[in-house]
């Protein structure tokens, strides 16, 4: 490669391209770094090593960017941290090529960051994305390896080697030995997910809701209740300090034996919240492995969800045992001074009414008459009495305020009262039968003790917001709260369309996830066993590497067959035995460039390398005599050719 003229357009553009996905997720002044080192180098692409920064420069600007990570991550290491500093890093690399292999290091290290999206996705539109930027990493590759190639055949030669490498994935991918866990769960560091937290205070489940990102799908066996009437229980909040609900104590409660014929199955594929919380429908009969169930009618997991979780729960639809469970003194208990206007209003229905029932039906009237409204961007309450503020003074609020107002009311009322968190309802996919279940979708309900009764569902948002139950968040709130794509208007042709895709694209999404990024340990070991194999002995251990080299030997030996039959042979043996020649002298330092002819390229070999001379020589001069010489070819001086270029040998200068 001639290194007074390094074209980097292809480069920047294969770091681009590969970077794009991550900028969701990196902060302003790393994308603004980035841009601008890549605009440089793209304006003027084809510099000269004068123009490269000079060497104090780029130490500056390196130290410039780790200063950069550690106030922005306050570490280098983890996921976001990693991230961010290999793209400043990369875009620095531009400044500094100055030869071929300053070019392949930096393709590589374009390799490594197209991988590194697996760390915060593995959907398939993700790995579509990143067998795109795969292609163009190894088109660029191998533009800067076979500089004699036009883009053109470079591209080819790029979407070849992947679909040659596409058997030997599969086979590995299902043969391979799959490891429990991934290998970069210990880099999860800090990393963001939407979700649940053990404090809930006013505002955090419209701002939860506003995200919209993907909390978990169900798949129902047989019985599917409606799915408007499912409240999905994943944590219960007890303690009230006054402005925050905090998560109650709860202990490991034993499995038992129902006999409830309204009993339904489902499998819950649960995303990544850095917590333990897993969300059951109804009360759980048995708990997954891996999780137990709570005195609070809840599910737990044993260890923190950092990856994808599956789980099957059998559930009724009323908790007898669990609803029976005498509520403990902090569902009764409230704080000792503050809110008094609501302490007045529940000692007063106290008073007044004798059952339970009228109390809470006497609560409802009171927030369905009283001109409060619903809204994902409430007034912030911003005094200590939060419940009065609420309840006598803004009566603007989202779910979170109207569970946490009524659960005060009643405990103020003698009725014990607990707050509970989870998810309201979902979207049924047509296309694939299962319930999707988004953040938009979290939501907070109340559950009072009655007597002879136990824990019971009060939902006070339904008297407020009773829309939501049946047409979805967009039909309680006002439009300009909502997102732009969750307003589309499904009776004309855009929302319509969005939605079907949006359908599709979940179906696909739910069997990637199934199946393919679902393939685990357990799974791989039933498959084999399906097939006799047993993978815990050494016998079967064995068969398996012996199934993996037989189907590498066997896809090698394809492979190589197939590149000899190059469409490009039989149709012009000339050109492909030109071809050939030019690769061979390519893999020892002498590209033939594009603009060069025959003669051009044999004089430059004559002075590069004066050893080759007599070999190199008359393969040129026959190919200028077959190729422009005014006679016709023959078979016997086209075979002649062809043998010379197949018997030529380019050892490296010693």
């Amino acid at each position: 490669m001639n290194n007074d003229a390094l074209d980097l357009k292809p480069l920047t553009i294969s770091i681009i391209i590969a970077t794009i996905p991550h900028f969701q997720r990196l902060p302003w002044w790393i994308m603004v770094w980035c841009i601008f080192f890549w605009g440089y180098s793209f304006t003027g692409h084809s510099i000269r090593v004068s123009y490269q920064a000079k060497k104090w420069i780029l130490v500056l600007l390196t130290l410039a960017g780790i200063a950069g990570i550690l106030s922005e991550y306050r570490t280098v290491l983890g996921q976001d941290a990693g991230v961010g500093l290999i793209c400043v890093m990369t875009s620095l690399k531009l400044l500094e090529i100055k030869n071929r292999r300053d070019l392949i290091i930096t393709v590589f290290i374009i390799y490594f960051i197209i991988i590194s999206n697996l760390l915060f996705s593995s959907s398939v539109m993700m790995t579509f994305y990143m067998f795109i930027s795969v292609f163009i990493t190894t088109s660029v590759l191998v533009f800067y390896t076979q500089k004699s190639l036009e883009p053109g055949r470079c591209i080819r030669i790029s979407g070849a080697l992947l679909i040659r490498a596409l058997p030997l994935m599969i086979i590995m991918f299902v043969f391979f030995p799959r490891i429990q866990g991934t290998l970069w769960k210990g880099f999860r560091i800090n990393s963001g997910k939407a979700g649940f937290s053990d404090t809930l205070v006013p505002g955090a489940l419209s701002d939860l809701a506003l995200t919209g990102e993907l909390a978990f799908r169900v798949d129902f066996k047989d019985k599917k209740p409606p799915v408007n009437k499912l409240y999905w229980k994943g944590l219960v909040f007890g303690n009230f300090d006054g402005r925050a609900w905090k998560k109650s104590m709860a202990y490991a409660f034993p499995e038992y034996s129902s006999k409830s014929e309204a009993q339904y199955e489902y499998v819950i594929t649960l995303e990544p919240s850095n917590s333990r919380y897993m969300f059951v429908s109804g009360c759980p009969v048995k708990a997954p492995q891996g999780s137990e169930i709570q005195t609070d009618g809840t599910l737990k997991s044993k260890s923190i969800i950092t990856e994808r979780l599956k789980y099957t729960v059998l559930s009724e639809e009323s908790c007898n045992e669990l609803a029976l469970i005498s509520p403990g003194e902090e569902f009764w208990a409230l704080p000792k001074s503050g809110n008094y206007l609501s302490l007045k209003l529940g000692s007063r229905w106290k008073s007044e009414f004798s059952s339970q029932t009228r109390i809470i039906g006497a609560a409802l009237d009171f927030l369905r008459n009283g001109g409060f409204s619903y809204s994902l961007r409430p007034p912030k309450l911003l005094t200590a009495d939060s419940v009065d503020e609420f309840l006598f003074s803004t009566k603007k609020g989202y779910c979170e305020h109207y569970a946490s107002a009524f659960t005060f009311l009643m405990r103020a009322s003698g009725i014990p009262a607990r707050v509970v968190g989870g998810y309201l309802g979902g979207n049924l996919n047509p296309v694939g039968g299962h319930i999707t279940v988004t953040q938009d979708k979290a939501h907070a309900w109340v559950e009072v003790f009655l007597e002879n009764k136990g824990w019971t569902i009060i939902d006070p948002t339904s008297v407020v917001a009773p829309d939501i139950f049946t047409r979805g968040l967009s039909s309680a709130v006002p439009v300009d709260e909502m997102p732009v794509l969750m307003t589309l208007p499904e009776n004309r042709f855009i929302g319509t369309l969005w939605k079907k895709t949006a359908n599709i694209l979940d179906y696909i999404n739910h069997g990637w996830n199934s199946f393919v990024i679902g393939y685990t340990y357990n799974k791989q070991k039933s498959f084999f066993e399906s097939i006799g194999i047993n993978s815990t002995r050494v016998s079967g251990a064995l068969y398996i590497i012996f199934i993996m080299l037989f189907s590498g030997i066997a896809i090698f030996l394809v492979s190589w067959k197939i590149r000899f039959r190059d469409p490009l042979k039989k149709k012009d043996p000339i050109a492909w035995a030109w071809i050939e020649f030019c690769h061979k002298m390519g893999r020892i330092g002498l590209n033939k460039y594009n603009n060069e002819g025959p003669f051009e390229f044999l004089e430059r070999i004559r002075i590069e390398r004066p050893d080759l001379k007599n070999t190199a020589e008359p393969i040129i001069n026959k190919y200028i005599f077959l190729k422009y010489a005014n006679v016709t070819s023959n078979k016997e001086n086209i075979s002649e050719f062809t043998t010379m270029v197949r018997k030529f040998v380019a050892g490296r200068k010693k």
